[in-house]
């Protein structure tokens, strides 16, 4: 592609980027040390009032700023303020992903954060290249009318195990998407072995209509693009829309929050097609890729009580953040869903667990202090999490192959 038609196509997205969307948005870091304190923390988290990023980071509006401050006082939880200006931390992070964008000529590299018709360019040349290894195929139709690509990875042959992993169910986690990509290309290059006894079947960007919008709107959009009835506001939390438990807990009814669940479960296309691979293929190990917090978490979601095999989920995944900590130096803290982080019923992993009947499932929450980490940190996590994806797929290989 001619380099300026390249840097004329940034400057259009710059000026169609929402720039100025979040003027007056503050992000908080929130801390809970006592019991009491968090206790009070997982409630407000629960009730989705507010859009917390996990449960140190939380986005408010300007509109909520005095009510949120006024609540974290009154539950004596200790807050400041991590960004100031969201609008201008935006702008500095998208000026520096144009530069990445800029530097491989308009096509994919791990240099900058993809729109998503160049991640499907991408996997369209990794197929094309290696069409005994690769097959590309659509599990749905988004609400907006974007298929919704997965990669299957294979040798050939039946009955081989298989992992499932996808990505950006959540729209705004753009380094998801990436560092899967980066899997993907590893395992028809040098980690080819890991394909001898087991399927990899990868969904790079689930909420696709929600991706595409975070890049040209909304930067920290989460939700799916799906209009609800009654009311302006778009979309559906994925991620507390599956048919387990749904609307238990940490999930609500109001179509307005970011963890509002759907009118019924299944009511995305996305979490549709989703559920269908779960069903179909002979899953011993899910993986839901997510930013950020460094945390591999496993099941349950929707309760605070442990699996028949949480010390057989608890040991592999422990093992796996060892090795991103070998490679990367990077610390992952390893638990259950609810005692780590926050309820979420309704979430893909507990479904692939019980549902899916995949006996290791976990949710990776890969690096950095919110959901737009500079492009710069992209290779790193590449890097790191490979390792934690290889003793994934030796352990499954090991066991079930």
């Amino acid at each position: 592609m001619d380099k300026v038609v390249v840097f004329l196509l940034i400057a259009l997205a710059t000026l169609v980027s929402g720039e100025g969307f979040y003027k007056g948005y503050k992000v908080y870091d929130v801390t809970a040390n006592t019991p009491s304190q968090q206790i009070s923390l997982k409630a407000i988290i629960n009730s989705g009032e507010f859009d917390f990023w996990n449960n140190r980071k939380v986005m408010v509006k300007p509109e909520e700023i005095a009510r949120f401050e006024e609540l974290m006082k009154n539950s004596s939880i200790n807050f400041s303020i991590f960004h100031d200006d969201l609008d201008k931390f935006v702008k500095e992070e998208r000026e520096e992903n144009q530069k990445g964008i800029a530097r491989s000529n308009g096509r994919f590299s791990f240099d900058a954060y993809h729109r998503y018709d160049v991640i499907l360019e991408f996997l369209d040349e990794i197929a094309l290249k290696h069409p005994s290894l690769v097959k590309v195929t659509t599990i749905a139709i988004s609400t907006e009318g974007r298929p919704v690509k997965a990669v299957r990875l294979s040798t050939g042959g039946s009955g081989k195990p298989v992992i499932v992993m996808d990505a950006a169910i959540h729209a705004r986690e753009w380094l998801a998407p990436t560092t899967v990509l980066y899997l993907i290309e590893q395992l028809v290059g040098p980690s080819k072995n890991l394909l001898d006894k087991v399927d990899w079947f990868i969904i790079p960007v689930l909420n696709v209509d929600g991706y595409e919008y975070s890049h040209t709107t909304e930067r920290f959009w989460r939700k799916t693009r799906s209009k609800n009835s009654g009311t302006d506001c778009f979309g559906t939390d994925g991620n507390r829309n599956f048919d387990f438990h749904w609307m238990e807990s940490g999930a609500t009814d109001n179509p307005c929050s970011e963890t509002y669940a759907g009118n019924k479960a299944f009511s995305e296309p996305e979490t549709r097609g989703l559920r269908d691979v779960l069903l179909k293929e002979n899953v011993k190990l899910y993986l839901a890729m997510h930013t950020s917090g460094e945390l591999i978490l496993y099941p349950w979601g929707y309760i605070n009580a442990l699996p028949d095999n949480w010390k057989d989920l608890d040991n592999l995944g422990r093992k796996a953040a060892s090795a991103i900590q070998a490679v990367g130096g990077t610390r992952y803290t390893v638990g259950m869903s609810t005692e780590v982080l926050y309820a979420a019923a309704g979430a893909s992993d507990d479904y692939a667990y019980a549902v899916g009947k995949s006996p290791y499932s976990y949710t990776v929450e890969l690096p950095g202090n919110g959901f737009n980490p500079p492009p710069s940190i992209i290779k790193p996590v590449c890097l790191e999490t490979m390792a934690a994806f290889t003793v994934f797929g030796n352990f499954i290989a090991q066991t079930y192959g």
